[in-house]
């Protein structure tokens, strides 16, 4: 190419990556921001290139939103691997049992979670049918005026995909004994943002579950996933949410 104009570095930042991938994290995957990591669209011998130009994902507030959101699930997550520690000491967090938490927006424009609450059975003890066990959910706000913006809850090893159930390709509940799946929670949560002034489209359902290498002395390191309104039908399918940033960070000056 002869055309040596130089369009400049395209620094991408960002709280996302697809999932399975072993690139940085380099976007809101799944979302209105590049997926990418470092771009650089021409290269030429200007000694005096014009400075990057920065896509920052912080720069609107639909940006600070998932960037915030995510930060927010990344703590509740390492969190609830703490608390799990904690109360069962003899098992390895998230593998045995379900773990929960609410995530809220404050009157601030804080983001935080609420109490996080855990299931009385393993995996291995479900209550029957097509029910697992699951905590009892927590969605009482922390302070007035904290609107919801979804949940964080664990699954099993390599668990990470939305459950929908035989009796829920729709993720409708079908049935008085029949288990409430993540289509059913996140639907649920939508609700009650709607109900409190949140756009219900922006509702996030983040879902931690462990690596395995195949051996169970081994702990696989805890791996976070984000679906909301924009891959839910793919997650019916059976698609993988985006993997959230386990370091993720809030915008500045939010």
């Amino acid at each position: 190419m002869t055309d040596t104009t130089y369009l400049g570095e395209i620094l991408v930042t960002g709280t996302r990556r697809a999932h399975g991938s072993t690139g940085g994290y380099g976007g809101s995957a799944g979302g209105p921001r590049d997926t990418g990591g470092i771009h650089q669209d021409e290269v030429s011998d200007n000694p005096n290139p014009e400075p990057p130009v920065q896509n920052d994902p912080c720069a609107d507030a639909l940006g600070q939103f998932e960037v915030n959101a995510d930060a927010a699930a990344a703590k509740a997550a390492k969190d609830m691997e703490e608390f799990a520690k904690g109360h069962k000491p003899n098992e390895t967090p998230f593998n045995e049992r379900e773990y929960f938490t609410a995530l809220w927006q404050l009157p601030d424009g804080s983001f935080d979670h609420g109490p996080i609450t855990t299931s009385e059975e393993t995996f291995s003890q479900p209550g029957g049918g097509d029910q697992k066990p699951s905590p009892d959910v927590d969605f009482t706000p922390p302070v007035a005026g904290a609107v919801l913006v979804g949940s964080v809850h664990s699954h099993g090893p390599l668990g990470w995909v939305m459950s929908t159930g035989p009796n829920h390709p729709n993720g409708e509940q079908s049935g008085p004994n029949s288990y409430p799946t993540d289509q059913d929670h996140l639907s649920g949560m939508q609700a009650m943002r709607a109900a409190n002034g949140g756009d219900r489209n922006q509702t996030k359902l983040y879902i931690v579950a462990r690596d395995s290498d195949g051996s169970y002395e081994i702990p696989g390191t805890p791996r976070l996933h984000v679906y909301d309104q924009r891959n839910r039908e793919a997650a019916i399918g059976g698609g993988v949410g985006p993997e959230v940033d386990p370091e993720a960070q809030p915008c500045p000056n939010t």
